[in-house]
């Protein structure tokens, strides 16, 4: 849900948005009332079913990180997937269950298991000497699919790389109304350096609505 929560948000930071009703949502979950919470999810599926699913499964089921064998025909999937999350005690995924890893996140469990295994992509290269050329990472300190850490991983692989974290913003930072960011990415663009990054960290915070009201 925060995945899913996190994508425009900053978009309209005084408006409504699911970031910033989710906590009271589940501070009412836990204290008995459903209610919020199903609505959230209700109007978070019925917005979702109208984007073009193709293109982002087709990365996934070609780039991401799966629990059996992309080479493998779909029974002994189905089998190596069931054995990772039994195994789940074993530590393999860290502080999350494996039932919790796999299901989790929208691009995670089963999604992927009918893709057809010819037209699975190698694994991109993780340890490519990258030029020195000027490279602008961005990234919503609010975003849930690629946070600030992923983001200063990809301009580590840069050395004429330059990072920020813009505040208050969530997958896409530069749909922020103000142009900040869009202002420093045309200037990035123009000249090959940031310019003034001040505007960055004075993004207004998302409307939430607080918790026990």
């Amino acid at each position: 849900m925060f995945e899913a929560a996190s994508r425009g948000v900053g978009m309209d930071p005084a408006g409504p948005s699911l970031l910033g009703s989710a906590p009271w949502a589940l501070d009412r979950f836990v204290k008995g009332d459903t209610g919020p919470l199903r609505r959230l999810v209700q109007e978070e599926g019925s917005s979702g079913g109208s984007e073009d699913q193709a293109p982002y499964i087709a990365v996934v089921c070609n780039d991401y990180r799966k629990a059996w064998a992309t080479d493998a025909p779909l029974t002994v999937r189905w089998q190596q997937y069931r054995k990772a999350l039994a195994g789940a005690g074993q530590g393999g995924f860290g502080a999350f269950s494996g039932q919790g890893f796999n299901e989790g996140p929208t691009d995670g469990g089963d999604v992927c298991m009918s893709w057809p295994r010819g037209n699975t992509a190698r694994p991109q290269p993780t340890d490519l000497e990258l030029p020195g050329v000027p490279v602008l990472v961005l990234s919503g300190d609010l975003d849930a699919n690629t946070p600030d850490a992923n983001g200063r991983l990809a301009a580590a692989k840069f050395r004429g790389s330059a990072f920020f974290s813009v505040r208050n913003a969530g997958h896409v930072p530069e749909l922020e109304p103000t142009g900040c960011v869009t202002g420093v990415t045309s200037r990035f663009i123009r000249t090959g350096t940031p310019g003034d990054t001040s505007c960055l960290q004075g993004l207004a915070p998302i409307a939430v609505t607080p918790v026990g009201r």
